[in-house]
């Protein structure tokens, strides 16, 4: 299941960005976060996908959503200066990131999964 994700949600689910010097990663399992907007038909596109991944990984990954364009969503968006839609945001158990930017197919997305979070 993926469940939406506001600015607010974000700080209190995985860290508090606000606080620059103390960015301690909050969550229990490591997170894909999609950036999208309802407009972009590349994010409709990838939406299946992630769901599909969503349930694969249930046990190891949480999975959110944020889109763009609520007004609640925007001071993470600038935090993370993103630029294009859609976009996957990994964040392992140390709070490392990694951005991917575009559409993607499952093999890229699970071989990004081994890559960040060293789950199969």
């Amino acid at each position: 299941m993926i469940e939406k994700l506001t600015s607010i949600g974000y700080k209190l689910t995985i860290h508090d960005y606000t606080l620059k010097n103390n960015l301690v990663y909050l969550h229990h399992k490591p997170v894909i976060i999609l950036f999208s907007a309802i407009w972009c038909s590349p994010c409709q596109a990838l939406y299946p996908l992630i769901e599909k991944i969503s349930e694969e990984y249930f046990n190891d990954i949480d999975i959110y959503k944020i889109d763009i364009d609520y007004e609640d969503s925007t001071e993470i968006v600038n935090f993370y200066k993103l630029r294009s839609v859609p976009t996957l945001l990994f964040i392992n158990l140390k709070g490392e990131t990694n951005m991917k930017s575009g559409s993607c197919s499952e093999k890229e997305l699970k071989s990004n999964i081994l890559e960040y979070f060293n789950i199969q």
